[in-house]
């Protein structure tokens, strides 16, 4: 690869987030937030703010859950 030149990186995550990213809530739904640590229990990331890396990130969620996040939203579907 030559230096500068763009590439793209696909991580398949199928596991379970510990408790530093994840946090359940009373009425059954989760959530995640805070920086810098909490996408790092969740995928592989620099996760700093000073880090400007940018990537796409798909959910599937059960049904009448929503997923939200920053960014541009993308595509849904209820398959």
């Amino acid at each position: 690869m030559a230096k500068g030149a763009a590439f793209a990186v696909r991580v398949t995550y199928a596991g379970t987030p510990d408790a530093e990213g994840r946090h359940t809530l009373a009425n059954g739904g989760a959530n995640a937030s805070g920086e810098p640590h909490s996408a790092t229990s969740w995928y592989p990331s620099n996760d700093h703010p000073s880090d400007k890396a940018t990537f796409a990130l798909t959910a599937t969620v059960p049904d009448r859950w929503t997923a939200i996040g920053n960014g541009l939203p993308g595509p849904t579907s209820t398959e």
